[in-house]
């Protein structure tokens, strides 16, 4: 006989609020990303330097890359 515990139980309902948390979490992320390329054209050059500041304390050293090289090719156009 399959014997049913009761953290198992707890166990399930956790990862379920936890995966329904995690998705929302993912949709406000989306949500402020997507509010944020909008409002760029009428943001000032600082609060776009401060909120790129923090989004590429999380990028990947692939995506720090392409970020470097958008950076390199602006310089030389101002050169």
């Amino acid at each position: 006989m399959l014997e049913i515990r009761h953290e198992d139980i707890m166990f399930d309902e956790d990862r379920s609020d936890m995966e329904a948390i995690e998705k929302k979490i993912a949709s406000m992320q989306s949500e402020n990303l997507n509010a944020f390329e909008e409002q760029l054209p009428d943001l000032d050059r600082d609060t776009i330097h401060d909120e790129v500041t923090v989004m590429m304390q999380d990028a990947s050293k692939e995506d720090l890359i392409k970020i470097a090289k958008i950076l390199i090719k602006a310089e030389r156009r101002g050169l």
